[in-house]
């Protein structure tokens, strides 16, 4: 059978499956369940990846007791010497345990992550970037449940995401990032014994050239000075505000600047102001956007100046958010070390202000 009617017979079928699961028999149920198991275990990625969904959906609708072999058959996955074999399954236990962690960490599954944290710690250093990636996402998503197996495995954790600082792409750096500030939420005591060495790296990635990592970073700032903890855990960031303030304050000025500039220079080459609704026209191969002129003449963009031009958009958009994480963590430092910052902002924004005005 043809491959893309495959998938989309999958994604159907996912899409049916929460207004028809409770209607259907047993015996139609278990046929599901094996047919997506087979699924799973299919050589075309596309079909692996439905599949994925597909048991995500299963899980939510029914329940991980009510499938008992979906656990086994995926921890066989993850112990294969396949590369793909190994994505796939942890690709399904990110989503699964996206929408589903509390149950993962219930009797009534027999507690599955007491045996997949240990494991997903282990892949930390896998030499494929996708595997490590959907590790990274499956630990972040068991931060919500804060399980005892990864209070357990809580050191082993930390000095593996260490590990990744230097030898990972942004997309996970910014997941590494979310986890620590959701850790420092939930159990700030867990990172105590870690905390210079976190504070230090959350220095380093809130400069980081992706603006969506850190934008990530930033927000750790403003969740460590809003905890309700005593004087002795907050003071420990005392020692560097020094640099903090100043790097936040660059970032929050010179954002701003740059996504003013850029945004006035986006409206100048694009002029949409001026232009009406963007239609969509397919050539073959090759779509093509026709966007009416101000003298009615059709001017086309390529689909590749229609992409460079949704990028910039982006860019703009990363930036102003991450100005916007600056300013929130610098009100929320000023209240919480309210003389400390006030000391170290003030020559710092009378500099800018004498170089603006000399400028």
């Amino acid at each position: 059978m043809d491959t893309n009617v495959r998938i989309i017979a999958g994604f159907t079928l996912k899409s049916s499956l929460k207004g028809c699961y409770y209607q259907s028999s047993e015996e139609d149920k278990a046929y599901i369940r094996s047919c997506v198991l087979q699924a799973l275990l299919d050589p075309i990625q596309p079909i692996r990846n439905a599949a994925g969904v597909i048991a995500t959906q299963l899980v939510t609708v029914g329940s991980l007791k009510a499938w008992p072999d979906l656990l086994p058959t995926l921890m066989k996955m993850l112990k294969s010497e396949n590369t793909e074999c190994i994505v796939t399954a942890l690709s399904c236990l990110s989503k699964i345990t996206e929408d589903n962690i509390y149950e993962l960490d219930s009797a009534e599954v027999n507690y599955p992550l007491n045996d997949l944290i240990p494991l997903f710690i282990s892949f930390f250093q896998h030499p494929s970037q996708e595997v490590v990636y959907h590790n990274v996402s499956c630990m972040r998503n068991s931060i919500d449940a804060m399980p005892n197996a990864l209070l357990v495995n809580m050191d082993a954790y930390l000095q593996a995401l260490s590990w990744l600082l230097t030898r990972t792409n942004d997309e996970t750096l910014a997941l590494i990032c979310n986890s620590l500030v959701s850790i420092l939420s939930l159990r700030v005591d867990a990172l105590l014994p870690s905390l210079d060495g976190v504070f230090e790296f959350m220095l380093q990635m809130s400069q980081h050239p992706n603006h969506f990592v850190a934008t990530q970073a930033t927000e750790f700032w403003s969740t460590f000075a809003t905890l309700q903890e005593q004087d002795d855990v907050l003071q420990r960031l005392s020692g560097y505000l020094p640099r903090l303030i100043p790097m936040l304050v660059l970032v929050r000025v010179v954002c701003g600047g740059e996504w003013g500039v850029e945004y006035a220079v986006q409206r100048r080459r694009t002029g949409f102001a001026e232009r009406g609704r963007v239609g969509c026209v397919r050539r073959g191969r090759r779509a093509s956007v026709r966007v009416p002129a101000r003298e009615g003449r059709q001017v086309e963009f390529s689909r590749e100046k229609m992409k460079r031009r949704s990028l910039a958009l982006d860019e703009d958009q990363g930036m102003w958010t991450l100005r916007k994480a600056s300013a929130w963590a610098l009100d929320c430092l000023s209240n919480a070390y309210n003389a400390d910052v006030l000391e170290i902002i003030a020559p710092v924004l009378s500099v800018r202000e004498k170089t603006r005005r000399e400028a």
